[in-house]
């Protein structure tokens, strides 16, 4: 029998004009895509001028860059981070202890003969549906950081006390970059290339035959607005939802208690459809 694939990948992206520029990124090569999604953090915190949209965007450029099918994934993401980080900098030197550095979310996948595999850094979701499987990646642990202020912070916004909410996202915002990347704490991608040493990694294997699809999505994409009791997330990637349609419309604020987006986020969303087959291959002798 001889295995074959045929593999589409599509992606698509909704702005949250409300906040600035779009600071989620996505791209892919022949057998590897990616979702970024770049960290907002308060300007007073900020140890540069450069914001999550260019730090989303250089991450992105040098993902492509170093996707090489021979590299493992964390290699790819560490080469790539190193590369950012010289170029931070490069174009902004000045030494700003204490400050927040900039960061972002990502989930990359790699599509091979016989299985997918994956990374995920911070909140950033990888999943993957078949006829008879789902699997289900997302990195929870940076909302088991300042659980407290997390729930004051959530409930300010909700009741309207904006300057009270302000102050509370501060402190929120310099308790996680406490605990970036350390043990106890979460991973996410930085200026560090070791951050990769936390990320959550893995495969899933490909059915022989008939068809699987990934969905890469940023924490922007309302997942709970997609899914109904009717039809989860899985059945309408399984029916052939888009990306397009993944991030139609979104908003996704009304119960997310990320400093990333107090009210919505961007959203991104890659979908890669891979149709396998396997076909008898005719050995016919030599004439």
């Amino acid at each position: 029998m001889g295995r074959q694939m045929k593999i589409g990948i599509e992606g698509a992206t909704w702005t949250d004009v409300q906040h600035g520029p779009n600071a989620d990124r996505w791209g892919f090569t022949a057998s590897t895509a990616w979702v970024v999604d770049g960290a907002t953090t308060p300007s007073r915190l900020r140890c540069c001028a450069l914001g999550p949209d260019w730090y989303a965007n250089a991450l992105s450029v040098n993902l492509q860059r170093f996707a090489r099918d021979w590299l493992p994934l964390v290699n790819i993401v560490s080469a790539a981070v190193s590369e950012v980080s010289s170029q931070h900098a490069t174009v902004d030197p000045r030494p700003c202890p204490g400050r927040v550095t900039p960061s972002a979310a990502i989930a990359l996948c790699r599509v091979g003969v016989d299985k997918v595999e994956y990374l995920v850094l911070a909140d950033c979701t990888f999943l993957c549906v078949s006829d008879s499987s789902v699997t289900e990646v997302v990195d929870q642990r940076l909302e088991r950081v300042a659980v407290e202020i997390r729930s004051r912070y959530r409930d300010a916004r909700t009741s309207g006390e904006t300057k009270y909410s302000y102050a509370l996202r501060e402190e929120l915002v310099q308790d996680e970059f406490a605990a970036r990347n350390v043990d106890g704490g979460y991973f996410v991608a930085s200026l560090d290339p070791g951050c990769v040493r936390g990320a959550l990694t893995g495969s899933v294997d490909l059915p022989t035959s008939g068809r699987a699809v990934v969905a890469l999505l940023t924490d922007g994409v309302d997942t709970r607005r997609l899914s109904s009791a009717a039809e989860s997330l899985p059945d309408l990637l399984r029916g052939g939802i888009g990306p397009a349609d993944l991030v139609a419309g979104n908003s996704a604020g009304s119960g997310n208690t990320s400093t990333q987006h107090p009210n919505r986020d961007d959203a991104t969303a890659v979908v890669i459809c891979a149709e396998i087959s396997n076909n008898p291959v005719s050995l016919r002798p030599a004439s």
